[in-house]
């Protein structure tokens, strides 16, 4: 569940100017100290350069990620249900949530509502994306049964994704 902060809280962390062998042990520091849940594929060179604001009722982040598997574990505020919208600008990521698995492309954005622990995102190839996090209660009074959403891939064809296509 998303905190809800008094204050704007920011964050930024890049592996570029780390030592390919020292990318691995950094992100596992991320994720063992509940700053950021993610890890490195094996055998992949990870990379990350990541910005995260957290407002009162929203988390977003943006930015680059490679070689890297996020979520799977519950951090935060506590056991919640969140909404999580994510578009990947570029790159190709691989989403798991409930045994249920599904691809996105570049241009498209993936929908999930759950417990963050629930969702696992694989990104094996540079991805760039946006993403937003906000609590289900506050969606819950807008929008009819949104915890039926489960998880879904909106195409980058869909109208509302266009704001994100280059022109």
């Amino acid at each position: 569940m998303l905190s809800s902060p008094t204050a704007i809280q920011s964050f930024r962390f890049s592996t570029a100017l780390l030592a390919p062998r020292e990318r691995g042990p950094a992100l596992h520091a991320l994720r063992e100290l509940g700053i950021l849940p993610i890890e490195p594929l094996p055998d992949l060179r990870s990379h990350m350069a990541i910005a995260k604001r957290i407002l009162p009722g929203v988390a977003i982040m943006s930015g680059t990620l490679d070689g890297v598997r996020q979520g799977g574990t519950r951090f935060g505020g506590g056991a919640g249900d969140d909404v999580f919208f994510g578009v990947n600008l570029t790159g190709e990521s691989t989403a798991r949530q409930g045994g249920r698995e599904l691809n996105m492309r570049s241009g498209d954005a993936g929908f999930f509502v759950g417990a963050e622990s629930d969702v696992c995102i694989t990104r094996p190839t540079p991805v760039r994306f946006v993403g937003l996090r906000v609590p289900l209660k506050t969606l819950a009074p807008l929008v009819a049964n949104p915890s039926d959403a489960g998880m879904r891939v909106v195409p980058r064809e869909a109208r509302p994704l266009q704001i994100w296509a280059p022109r």
